[in-house]
């Protein structure tokens, strides 16, 4: 708030003020419809043994790749078992999971499933 003061020539306090009123009241009794949960041996520095975290980066990404999946299934389910469509989905689900650095764009490798 220092900073932000001496950048526009005003006091701390008057940064401290705008800041409040600013900040959005309707969301003090907001909680979100899923929140992940994870617990966790706490540090020395803790005084309790036990530790909670909540939407941490991990269970965000866990959450995504099982609805994904969900998704996925849901889908299959409508289609013929022998349709194109059916193997693409069974056989590449792994594909939209993988890292930038794990997808190749450079070599092109021919594929059934994929005419064009």
């Amino acid at each position: 708030m220092d900073l932000i003061a001496r950048e526009h020539c005003v006091s701390p306090t008057s940064v401290a003020r705008i800041l409040r009123l600013t900040e959005d009241r309707r969301r003090k009794n907001y909680l979100p419809r899923i929140l992940s949960i994870d617990e966790f041996k706490s540090v020395n520095t803790v005084d309790a043994s036990m530790s909670v975290n909540l939407v941490d980066k991990f269970h965000i990404v866990q959450l995504l790749t099982r609805e994904l999946n969900k998704l996925r299934i849901n889908e299959m389910k409508k289609l013929n078992t022998r349709s194109r469509e059916y193997k693409i989905l069974k056989r590449y689900w792994k594909i939209p999971l993988r890292k930038n650095w794990e997808l190749n764009s450079i070599y092109f490798y021919k594929n059934k499933h994929f005419k064009n």
